[in-house]
């Protein structure tokens, strides 16, 4: 897979003919189950029961060469290609790598009002939605397990920038 852009990736499969497909992404290793996505795509109305007290996203092919819409990791919802990066004037993130805490600072040129969530390297969210109404933000990393996080943040116009936390 390659990353296009603002954590979306893009593969190019060759499947031949037409019919349904069962499948499902997988953020990681695809022979850890965890890894897996885990969302229930029945009930979201983009897949079905894998049998297996799991399930899978379905696709219908045409038997034609065709592009399928991006979709998000763990969800039934479209994802919006080509957003908006978010301009916050010079960021800083500190200490980096963190032991107990670390401060994300931004100019916020703007004065957009922030949320950030705090991703773990397989894409599970570990906290969301915290408002960053500073241009100095503190980001408690005490419970945090050493390893790489990413802090997506978003502005009520939904632009969104990325950026790394190193916990130790």
């Amino acid at each position: 897979m390659t990353n296009i852009g603002n954590n979306v990736y893009e593969a190019t499969l060759s499947v031949s003919g037409s019919g349904n497909i069962a499948y499902k992404f997988t953020n990681g290793a695809p022979t850890v189950v965890a890894n897996e996505e885990n969302f229930d795509f029945a009930t979201g109305g983009c897949g079905v029961s894998n049998g297996f007290n799991g399930f899978n996203r379905t696709y219908t092919r045409s038997g034609e060469a065709e592009t399928l819409e991006a979709v998000c990791y763990n969800s039934c919802a479209a994802c919006v290609l080509g957003l908006e990066e978010l301009e916050l004037g010079n960021v800083s993130i500190f200490p980096n790598p963190s032991t107990e805490r670390a401060f994300f600072r931004t100019e916020n040129p703007n004065g957009y009002t922030l949320r950030m969530n705090i991703v773990d390297i397989t894409g599970k969210t570990i906290r969301e939605n915290m408002v960053v109404n500073t241009t100095v933000f503190e980001i408690n990393t005490q419970d945090l397990n050493s390893g790489l996080y990413f802090l997506n943040v978003v502005n009520e116009r939904n632009e969104t920038a990325t950026y790394k936390l190193m916990v130790q």
